[in-house]
């Protein structure tokens, strides 16, 4: 199979009399595989049928990369629309608060999430402003943290977001307020007219 080839195998037993392993091509790319069993001990595969069963191997393989190329567009286009409406709802809020809540709201639709918060830059330390999905919110919300975080100043400086895979792991992070639930992680600074105003953090419990 991982050879790129059609393999024909006979097997004694009462119930599988023969199998055809067929190898599911996507140009030079194994994709997968099918096999084609037979229970019947007086009709055995042979030889003769490899071509066929590689011919359909083939076409399944297309078949597969077709499908995959549709749902790949598709998704795209449903992101897209998704990320259109949120934009629309978060632009037509004018109050702070609601335009907090919009984007905590609709950033989930985008991006899911198990839990997110929204900080202000103040002077030397962050604002939690709003946030979604904590165990306990009142340990998050309203609280204010220290700008002298090693992700926080990384994210800032590059102006880029972080991205960890278990923030349980790292040594960076910093499990402010109540995070302990938190495994996957990232941070995205916010900003405006050139300036970083802000940071997000999205989490995940895997």
């Amino acid at each position: 199979f991982y050879q790129e080839a059609t393999t024909l195998l006979r097997i004694p037993g009462p119930n599988i009399q023969s199998l055809l392993m067929v190898p599911i091509m996507g140009g030079q790319k194994v994709l997968g595989v099918f096999n084609l069993i037979n229970f019947n001990g007086e009709k055995k595969f042979n030889p003769r049928d490899i071509p066929l069963a590689e011919a359909i191997g083939r076409e399944a393989g297309v078949a597969v990369q077709n499908a995959r190329l549709f749902e790949n567009a598709h998704r795209r286009a449903e992101e897209a629309e998704t990320l259109r409406s949120a934009s629309n709802a978060v632009t037509s809020a004018l109050e702070v608060d609601r335009v907090l809540n919009e984007i905590s709201e609709n950033l989930e639709k985008v991006v899911p999430y198990d839990s997110c918060a929204i900080f202000f830059k103040e002077d030397d330390h962050l604002q939690v402003m709003a946030g979604r999905g904590f165990p306990n919110p009142d340990k998050v919300l309203g609280r204010s943290f220290s700008m002298n975080d090693p992700l926080v100043i990384e994210s800032f400086r590059d102006r880029r977001v972080i991205i960890l895979e278990d923030a349980q792991k790292d040594s960076r992070f910093q499990n402010w307020g109540d995070s302990g639930h938190v495994r996957g992680w990232m941070g995205i600074p916010l900003t405006a007219r050139g300036s970083v105003t802000g940071f997000l953090t999205v989490d995940s419990r895997q």
